[in-house]
C-alpha cells in the first residue's frame, strides 16, 4: 500500500491481560510514524515501526497500543516483603543520621521509594504501604 487515510482500534484479551492499538493515519508525502506505547511494552517499538514500514511506503501514522492487566493478575506481581522494607527503613535512618541529613533529603530518598514501586503513596497519617516489587527489579539493600 503507497499510502492510506483511515482509523483502526483492535482489541484483543487473554489470560489477564487485554491490549488495545489503535491506528491513525493521514495521507502525506513522506513517511512519518508516532507511536505511544505504554512503559512495559516499549521494547516493542521497533518491531511495531518495521511492521508499519513494511506495509507503508508514505504518510503519517500515529501508533497508540495500551496495555491492562486485570486486579487479579496485578496481585500477582506485587509481593510483600516486610522485613525488606524495614531493612530499607533502617538504612535510611542510618544513613540519615550518618551523614546529617534533613527532612528534606530523607523526603526526596522516600519519594524516589515510591517511585520505584518499594512504598506507596503518602495517605494523610496512615503510615505507607509498603510495596515490593517481583524479584530482580529491586536492589539489594545493604545490611544496617
Amino acid at each position: 500500500m503507497r499510502s492510506m487515510t483511515g482509523y483502526g482500534r483492535g482489541e484483543a484479551a487473554r489470560d489477564g491481560f487485554k491490549f488495545t492499538v489503535e491506528l491513525n493515519s493521514i495521507n502525506r508525502k513522506q513517511s512519518d510514524i508516532s507511536i505511544n506505547i505504554a512503559r512495559e511494552l516499549v521494547e516493542l517499538e521497533p518491531r511495531i515501526r518495521d511492521e508499519i514500514n513494511a506495509h507503508l511506503s508514505r504518510g503519517r501514522v500515529v501508533v497508540v497500543v495500551a496495555f491492562h492487566r486485570s486486579s487479579a493478575k496485578a496481585e500477582e506481581q506485587v509481593g510483600l516483603d516486610v522485613a525488606l522494607a524495614k531493612a530499607w527503613y533502617r538504612a535510611i535512618q542510618k544513613l540519615q543520621r550518618e551523614m546529617k541529613l534533613g527532612y528534606n533529603k530523607a523526603a526526596k530518598i522516600i519519594e524516589r521509594m515510591e517511585r520505584e514501586g518499594i512504598v506507596g503513596p503518602a495517605n494523610g497519617v496512615k503510615p505507607r504501604q509498603v510495596l515490593i516489587r517481583p524479584a530482580g527489579e529491586v536492589s539489594p539493600v545493604p545490611n544496617v
